[in-house]
């Protein structure tokens, strides 16, 4: 488990600062870019026709608390892209590429797609009369071949007291970082409310630890019903509510305790064993056991059950096997498209950390030819068109 390690709040970073009266005055001075109220801020191009925007490449772990740190998904650093919009690429040389940015705060409701450099300043959050800086820490970012990572960034307060209760973070260029006039798009991350420090009281851990309390779980609530219930069953951490579930035989130690560890990574609630499942899966490895086949027990377009099947030869394949094989197709999923990598299969991944799937009953054969053939079975199924897993 990643552990948060915080110290006193970073000193402001002023390597990126740029003082009010150099703002007041741009406000006088007229940009090299003619960005006039009579020209469109869409397409601004420099003077080699390049559409030159900053964009964030990671998403942020949400939610987010005062004096946390700032940190993408799974505690990943956060890294902001140059692009040129016009062709789609990455722009890695010129002086573009190494440029310094700033990183500052705007409104949750600065909703615009395209904006002029005077939009994106008038949303800039400050703040409040007699608090510290709204962000502290390292809020200076230098591009290297066009790429760049946020340092450590913390919020010191909480966004309840503007008009959209929600703050986004942006990058935009340091003062006096192009020289030569060209005009960069500012990058904005989608908008995202900051709760005081005491709320992470209840925050709920990813990924959850064994010595966990049960409530830290996604949607298992503290001191609700829920809860309460699975505290009268002694059931009081993590590891209690798994060992519940696996406790009646080795077929579901093998097969469900392997799945709700990878949907516990999603915060997603665990899978419970489902006879009826259990039965039909059997059914079917029962008449593959003669081929050995990949195949569905429905046809296509016509399931009623979510599935996942795996067959391997040359050893003595486990459930274990098939659940980490299944789990593995995660890194050929991605959640921004909702689509798997081009000629990758992730389907028996999205199946398994369904948020809507709540059972599964799974079998296991050895076929007629030594080789091992395993299927699960999933209700409510998973992996609609258009809809997204968690």
């Amino acid at each position: 488990m990643k552990v948060d390690s915080r110290s006193s709040a970073p000193l402001l970073n002023l390597s990126c600062y740029v003082s009010e009266v150099d703002r007041a005055l741009a406000k006088f001075i007229p940009s090299r870019l003619a960005e006039s109220s009579e020209s469109s801020p869409k397409r601004i191009s420099g003077p080699d026709g390049r559409n030159l925007q900053l964009r964030f490449r990671t998403r942020l772990s949400l939610p987010l608390f005062t004096g946390g740190r700032v940190e993408g998904e799974q505690g990943a650093s956060i890294h902001v892209v140059l692009i040129d919009a016009n062709t789609g690429r990455h722009v890695t040389f010129g002086p573009e590429a190494s440029l310094k940015l700033e990183v500052v705060v705007l409104e949750g409701d600065f909703n615009k797609e395209d904006w002029s450099r005077e939009e994106f300043e008038s949303h800039v959050v400050k703040e409040r009369d007699g608090k510290r800086p709204l962000l502290t820490g390292d809020l200076c970012v230098v591009l290297k071949e066009g790429v760049g990572a946020l340092g450590e960034i913390v919020f010191t307060d909480n966004s309840s007291w503007i008009r959209s209760r929600k703050f986004r973070l942006a990058l935009r260029v340091a003062s006096g970082g192009c020289d030569d006039g060209v005009r960069v798009r500012e990058a904005k991350t989608e908008a995202f409310t900051v709760k005081d420090h005491r709320g992470e009281l209840y925050k709920k851990h990813y990924p959850p630890g064994l010595n966990d309390e049960v409530w830290r779980l996604e949607k298992i609530g503290k001191d609700g019903a829920f809860h309460k219930k699975l505290t009268a069953e002694g059931i009081v951490n993590v590891e209690d509510f798994l060992r519940k579930l696996v406790k009646n035989s080795a077929k579901l130690r093998a097969f469900l305790f392997r799945q709700n560890l990878v949907r516990a990574q999603r915060l997603e609630a665990p899978l419970i064993w489902d006879r009826k499942l259990e039965n039909y899966a059997q059914n079917w490895a029962n008449q593959r056991k003669g081929d050995c086949a990949l195949r569905h027990s429905f046809q296509d377009g016509q399931f009623s059950l979510g599935e996942n099947v795996f067959h391997g030869y040359g050893k003595n394949w486990s459930p274990a096997d098939a659940v980490v094989a299944w789990a593995s197709e995660k890194r050929f999923y991605n959640y921004g498209s909702n689509t798997c990598d081009p000629g990758k299969v992730c389907g028996h991944y999205t199946q398994m950390v369904w948020k809507n799937t709540r059972r599964v009953g799974c079998a296991r054969v050895k076929c007629d030819s030594g080789a091992i053939f395993m299927t699960c079975n999933y209700d409510p199924p998973g992996n609609y068109i258009g809809q997204k897993p968690y």
